[in-house]
Order: structure tokens, then sequence, then C-alpha cells
């Protein structure tokens, strides 16, 4: 479900504490890509090169261990709820692949289109507001399943020159996804009352799609505002010359 989308991208919020070297050498393993016809298979092969090493994390490309990704605390609000998660740990991520990108040098942008094929989340939380026709006031423990996750990424910067060095700097990150099916479960929804509780969490589940869309609007916005960030410090750091030599 879109829930597993944001903590996806969301891991990028606990970059900063990462343990970085402070030269600016990329890891042996990643190819310079040539500013040419085959950069973008160059940056796709790359992705593809960092997937081993994702699980325990890759502290030069600000990218902390993956699985599990512990995260502190996590806030989604839709139109009729309000859900703070705590503790979440997020299984599976570097299971993600990359289906297809687009890169135009001209004007800066990037595409991409990943897939993740399946996530399980825990965590404790803290909810109230309204779900369907019922009204909650609760907090415990829960997790999400979601398979077959679609996540697109548009993506536009510009160059920025200082002192002789040339930078990208971020215009914006657009993002929409989709989960092609999900579970949801929390316990404690409605206090003690079990029956009432698991009710609605059955309710949830058997109209999967109107919840995802009651709550999809802000997990968007929360998306596109961590990958920028994060993709700033990455672009402040290598030069454009450094990342896309040419011929």
């Amino acid at each position: 479900m879109k829930l597993n989308i944001l903590i996806f991208v969301c891991f990028m919020a606990i970059c900063s504490s990462a343990e970085v070297p402070t030269d600016n050498k990329l890891p042996p393993y990643i190819k310079i890509c040539k500013r040419n016809s085959e950069a973008l298979k160059c940056v796709l092969e790359n992705i593809e090169r960092c997937r081993p090493y994702l699980a325990k994390g890759i502290p030069r490309l600000l990218i902390p261990a993956l699985d599990p990704l512990n995260l502190p605390e996590l806030d989604i609000v839709g139109n009729n709820l309000r859900i703070k998660l705590k503790n979440l740990k997020v299984h599976n991520l570097p299971s993600l692949k990359v289906v297809d990108g687009k890169l135009e040098f001209e004007d800066f942008k990037l595409a991409l289109k990943l897939n993740i094929p399946h996530i399980y989340n825990e965590f404790e939380y803290e909810a109230e507001g309204k779900i369907l026709v019922l009204n909650f006031h609760g907090n415990g423990s829960g997790y999400t399943n979601g398979s077959d996750i679609n996540l697109d990424i548009d993506a536009k910067a510009h160059p920025v020159s200082k002192d002789g060095r040339t930078t990208l700097a971020v215009d914006y990150v657009n993002v929409k996804y989709k989960a092609t099916t999900g579970k949801f479960h929390v316990d404690n929804l409605f206090r003690d009352q079990k029956e009432l509780n698991d009710q609605t969490n059955r309710l949830i589940n058997e109209n999967f799609r109107e919840f995802e869309d009651e709550i999809s609007p802000d997990i968007g916005k929360s998306i596109s505002s961590v990958i920028t960030r994060i993709a700033t410090n990455i672009l402040e750091k290598y030069s454009f010359d450094e990342l896309f030599p040419l011929e």
C-alpha cells in the first residue's frame, strides 16, 4: 500500500546520521557514466550494482542500512485521519528494481520507474480520525504488507557554477505510486473493543483502494520532499563533471 512506498523513500530522512567519508570518491563498484547516448544505460547498471550493498548501506552515497531499515517516527495525515508511526522496521527494501528510465542532459531531467515486489513493515502507532464510517482514537502496534508496488519519479535540476565548479540544484521531484495489493493491521485502534477493532481492520482491507486514496496526497508530498533533500546533498557533494564527464 502507499504506506509502504512512503517508508521506502523516507529512509532518506535518516541519511544525515550515517557516517560518511570526507573524500568525494565514488564507491569502487560505481562506474563513471559518460555524457552520451549510453548514459542512461550506465546509470541503470550502476543502480543494479548497488543492490547487493543496500542491506548494509552505502555511506559514500548517503544510504543507510536498508534491511531492516529502522525509522524513529513518521507522520501520515489524510483528510479524515492522522497517524503517527513510531519505531518502524522496514523489511525487504533491497529487492527494489528499476523497470525503466529516461535521462535528458539538455534539460537536466531524470525519470525512473521502480518496482518493489514485496515489503513488510512493523511499527507502533498513535491515531485518530475517521476511516470510512467509523470514528477512532487509539494507539498500539501494527504491520503492513505491500506487493507489486510501482513508483514513478520525475525530477528536474539546473546547473549552478561557483568557484570554477558546476553542480546541480534540484528544481522539483514529482512522485506517483501505486500498490497492486496490500494489507493493513493495527491492534487496539478502539482501545479494548477487540471485535470492533477486528471489524475495522477487515473493513479497511476490503476497501483497500478507498483507504489508499484517502492518505495518498500527503504521502506523495512527503516522498517528494525527502527525495529532494537527499538528492540535494548528493548533488552538492559531486560536481556535474564528476558524475557525467564529457567524452
